[in-house]
């Protein structure tokens, strides 16, 4: 079984980890699809895709295959995009509400990820924005690399909205 995971991974949390060694526990195969891959260096993306690439590979090295998926304002359009980036998978794993609706809609088939409590990327941003400890909110190494990356610093500098 192929099973394709949909995400921002902005930045790769424990949630997103928790979520990787579950599918690759019942898949055969992963590909990890970065969604609003264009995006970085805003409040709400501050990371490139290379960077959350290298975050994903820290933490979970090489067991996946990564591809980029750029947003666009259509959903068919996006979801043409992606299953011709991914090729072929048997089932979709996301938290992400609107991509598990696009695939539903189309028939395909959805598995559900479990999400943990009090971890998601927005509260990460915000502690670190902040100035508030995060590094227990994602795997070591990733938490390595964003302070090498001054992630932290980063964020500090994007302006409340």
């Amino acid at each position: 079984m192929i099973t394709l995971y949909v995400g921002r991974f902005q930045p790769f949390h424990n949630g997103h980890f928790h979520d990787v060694k579950k599918a690759l526990s019942f898949s055969g195969s992963l590909i990890i699809a970065i969604g609003s891959s264009q995006e970085n260096n805003t409040k709400l993306n501050p990371f490139s895709f290379a960077e959350r690439k290298e975050m994903i590979e820290r933490a979970i090295g090489k067991r996946a295959r990564i591809i980029a998926i750029p947003d666009v304002n259509n959903d068919e359009i996006w979801l043409s995009n992606l299953k011709s980036m991914a090729g072929h998978f048997d089932a979709l794993y996301t938290g992400n509400e609107r991509v598990k609706r696009i695939f539903e809609s189309n028939g395909l088939t959805v598995k559900d990820v479990e999400i943990l409590e009090g971890i998601s990327s927005t509260k990460i941003r915000n502690k670190m924005h902040n100035g508030e400890e995060w590094k227990s909110m994602v795997p070591d190494d990733v938490a390595k690399y964003l302070s090498e990356i001054g992630a932290a610093e980063r964020i500090a500098g994007f302006s409340e909205e």
